[in-house]
């Protein structure tokens, strides 16, 4: 909330002029802990469970990676006071944690909504290139992993969504090509 409070004065300031501005939101991101109402959003009884979950031990014997990550304690500041040992985080307790993380997803949402507010407000919207995209995703326990520090999909695909109010008829397209955060500025250059 602060930094898009600071974000909107900065640009209400600007209406009138030519700008560029980069809005870096550390959420969601560990340690999974949100403000209300987003830390009770979403009920982590209807979280899908984790994809590929198995126990610690049998993880460790099915690839090197896995005997590597879990050789000592990893993620320490996943959630306040855990210890880094993935053996003991309960089923329940990550539901938990992936219900934060989805109510960090919506606390940002709403911010980012807030800033096209203002862009419409402003009659800019139609004269903004908007990118959002991520640094990395989370693994949030899909195969057995909390973090980023995996070479999984779920830490490495991220969102690129761009809005190029010149382009018109790529509005609402998708694409599941590879894209590089390296190629992003010269693209929109």
């Amino acid at each position: 909330a602060y930094l898009t409070d600071r974000t909107l004065e900065a640009l209400w300031a600007k209406t009138n002029s030519s700008w560029f501005s980069m809005v870096t939101y550390i959420r969601p991101h560990p340690p999974l802990v949100a403000p209300s109402p987003f830390n009770t959003i979403v009920d982590p009884g209807n979280v899908p469970k984790p994809a590929g979950s198995r126990a610690v031990d049998e993880l460790k014997t099915m690839h090197p990676f896995y005997k590597g990550f879990f050789s000592e304690p990893s993620n320490k500041g996943l959630y306040i006071g855990f210890d880094g040992n993935h053996e003991n985080l309960s089923e329940q307790q990550g539901a938990e944690l992936r219900a934060v993380y989805l109510g960090l997803a919506m606390e940002v949402d709403q911010h980012i909504g807030r800033l096209l507010d203002f862009l419409k407000e402003s009659n800019q919207y139609n004269d903004t290139l908007i990118v959002v995209t991520a640094d990395h995703g989370e693994m949030l326990g899909d195969h057995g992993l909390w973090g980023k520090n995996s070479p999984m999909d779920p830490a490495l695909r991220l969102p690129l969504i761009i809005r190029d109010p010149a382009r018109p008829l790529s509005y609402g397209t998708s694409t599941d090509m590879l894209t590089e955060s390296v190629d992003i500025v010269p693209t929109l250059l």
